[in-house]
């Protein structure tokens, strides 16, 4: 029941936050049934489904009590209406395409490469690494890299290390265990090794399945081979919960689980080292500095500069935009049909967008700022995270004309789109280039 109630609360604080929590929840099961009926085989696996299917029934239900009254107007909006009768960017109802899942879905090696935000591992492994599968490899799947929402599906070399290692001894044991049962054998044979208890060997397993099954969930929904399409879980994913197209948020719960199999393995090998007797003092002291490399290693890696700018130095950019002075009238329709009519100063787009400091510098520059981050208008139908996602496509500068934009500040600095700023010198003029900003203009 409380478990139920948590449930809830979660939902509504994040559709997405409550969706993942109920997908790891829905994965553990299948994990747990599987490891039970390979390690205790099928009379005690009876048992724990029975016992196993009242406990998630019960969390489920009491779920449903607390979160359905309030989700109610969502649920009927996707499910038990007429789609068509909804814009893309209705709030309770977004229509999402295939080709969104396939843009926001995660790709195999989005898991080892850093974000393109780290200091040094962004530019000299990432960003060569996605320009050669762009341009070189070619595949279909192999261009849509989102930096705010792909790299946080990183699990770092150091930590992938370790999990290799803790799977390893955990299906060593296992498969001892199977062979034992196998033949009659009660005890464990002496040339096999016991790393894990019975509890923590059948939780590191469960875990390493849900990690595999989390992690088929985050793939695009099909993926080509030979001309031959495969579909993945992901396809399930869009088919019946279209409104969570980011599966590559995933990544986070995916590394949580991770960290828990290499919390295990470390602290049994703690315990292992602490048990030694006085003559494996050197061991000792080897384990410490491994555990302390590892550390150092994993810090470096997820390390990503606090973002800081100064309010008492105007940039450039801006300082250049405060000196031309122009007003500008048009008419406009947007999305919804609705026309309109703007008049007042020049207006601008950032790219890439999603920096709260660009509202502040509205301050200075006097101008109109057409995508601050998560701005929505629901009369027009206009979505300023989808408008500067769109931005670097011939569709999206038609959209910014007919919005009126004058300008495009194009930050260098910002991770922006791979070509990204080949496509703005292509189809833009260059106003004035102030070294990592580019100010470009229609």
């Amino acid at each position: 029941m409380i478990t139920g109630f948590i449930l809830a609360i979660a939902v509504l604080i994040s559709n997405y936050i409550g969706f993942f929590l109920i997908l790891f929840m829905l994965c553990f099961f299948v994990s747990n049934m599987l490891c039970s009926i390979c390690l205790d085989g099928v009379r005690h696996f009876k048992d724990l489904l029975c016992k196993d299917l009242r406990r998630y029934a019960t969390i489920l239900i009491s779920f449903a009590i607390f979160a359905v009254p309030f989700l109610f107007p969502y649920i009927k909006a996707n499910y038990f209406s007429d789609t068509t009768a909804f814009s893309t960017s209705h709030s309770l109802n977004p229509q999402r395409t295939l080709e969104d899942f396939q843009n926001f879905s995660a790709r195999p090696w989005y898991y080892v490469l850093p974000p393109l935000s780290h200091p040094i591992l962004g530019e000299v492994v990432t960003r060569p690494v996605l320009e050669w599968m762009k341009d070189d490899w070619g595949y279909f799947l192999a261009d849509d890299y989102f930096p705010k929402e792909h790299g946080g599906g990183y699990l770092g070399v150091a930590n992938l290390v370790i999990f290799a290692l803790a799977i390893w001894f955990a299906f060593k044991q296992a498969l001892w265990k199977i062979k034992g049962q196998r033949s009659k054998v009660k005890n464990e044979s002496k040339n096999s090794k016991v790393y894990y208890s019975g509890e923590s060997l059948r939780l590191v397993l469960t875990v390493t399945i849900t990690i595999v099954l989390l992690f088929l969930f985050t793939m695009p929904p099909f993926f080509t081979m030979s001309g031959h399409k495969i579909y993945t879980l992901g396809f399930v994913l869009y088919k019946f919960f279209p409104m969570f197209r980011v599966t590559a948020r995933l990544g986070i719960v995916i590394l949580m689980c991770v960290l828990v199999v290499n919390g295990l393995f470390l602290q049994k090998l703690l315990v292992q080292n602490q048990k030694s007797n006085v003559k494996n003092q050197k061991l000792k002291s080897k384990f410490k500095i491994i555990i302390i490399i590892y550390t150092i290693f994993a810090l470096f890696e997820f390390y990503v500069p606090i973002s800081t700018f100064n309010t008492s130095k105007v940039p450039p950019v801006y300082e250049y935009l405060s000196k031309v002075d122009k007003t500008v009238s048009f008419d406009f329709t947007g999305l919804t049909g609705k026309r309109g009519f703007y008049e007042g100063p020049l207006i601008i787009a950032e790219y890439p967008g999603g920096r709260s400091e660009d509202i502040f510098w509205i301050t200075k520059h006097h101008k109109g700022f057409i995508n601050p981050r998560m701005y929505k208008n629901e009369e027009y139908g206009f979505d300023s995270d989808n408008f500067t996602k769109k931005l670097i496509t011939e569709e999206g500068l038609s959209n910014a004309r007919k919005y009126g934009v004058s300008f495009v500040i194009f930050h260098k600095d910002r991770n922006p789109e791979i070509g990204s700023e080949g496509f703005f010198r292509e189809f833009l003029e260059v106003e004035r280039d102030f070294g990592n900003v580019i100010l470009f203009r229609f």
